[in-house]
């Protein structure tokens, strides 16, 4: 209990402080093009990133853009919850279905950017789930689409019948790659700038999931 509190002030001092780190001491995989300054600690601790949302740093609009717009689509969707009859009218499903990954990205998203601080694999262990809710973003929109805004001359159609399978492999793929690509900088990750190694509390750990995704692909 006192060694919970005294973390607890240490990390809301630090958002008094405001101190960062140095964008040169970081290993590139926590480098964002363009961004010069507002860098967290590589090393954050979770309470560490929640305080940080409070705190003006490199990430603070992508947090906010994105949680307070996954707070308003969970209302609307509590809403249509308590205001329709959804479990005898399958026709609201669809629409159901599109708002709850309406509420999933923005909130993934939110998540990814507060805690990818905590280490590098955490870094992208959270963009993982980045991709993989965006990707399911739009297997809700294509659901919507196909239940309620398909062009009459198509339905029943061969196309019709495959959009929804399509749509779930490029859900599948979508993530899968771009969760792959993002270990094309693995080699180049764990240097500083300048081919300078940083320190090793920055530096990037061993890849431990590319052989992970290498055999997938093959399948």
């Amino acid at each position: 209990m006192g060694a919970g509190a005294t973390h607890l002030q240490l990390a809301g001092a630090a958002i008094l402080d405001g101190k960062m780190v140095s964008r040169k001491s970081l290993a590139s995989v926590f480098r964002e093009q363009g961004i010069l300054f507002g860098y967290r600690h590589p090393r954050s601790s979770a309470t560490d990133c929640v305080f940080s949302v409070f705190q003006m740093t490199n990430e603070t609009v992508n947090i906010w853009t994105h949680l307070l717009p996954s707070g308003y689509f969970l209302w609307k969707l509590f809403t249509l919850l308590f205001a329709w009859d959804v479990w005898n009218d399958p026709f609201t499903w669809p629409f159901l279905t599109y708002m709850a990954t309406c509420c999933l990205y923005p909130l993934a998203s939110t998540f990814a950017h507060t805690f990818s601080t905590m280490s590098s694999q955490a870094r992208h262990i959270c963009y993982f789930f980045d991709y993989g809710a965006l990707a399911l973003y739009s297997l809700g929109s294509a659901i919507a689409y196909a239940a309620y805004v398909f062009p009459e001359e198509w339905i029943g159609s061969t196309f019709h019948h495959c959009y929804i399978f399509v749509a779930v492999l490029n859900t599948v793929l979508s993530t899968s790659l771009s969760c792959y690509s993002r270990y094309g900088g693995g080699a180049v990750a764990s240097t500083g700038p300048h081919g300078a190694r940083p320190p090793p509390e920055f530096a990037m750990p061993p890849n431990l999931v590319e052989q992970w995704f290498s055999t997938f692909l093959m399948l």
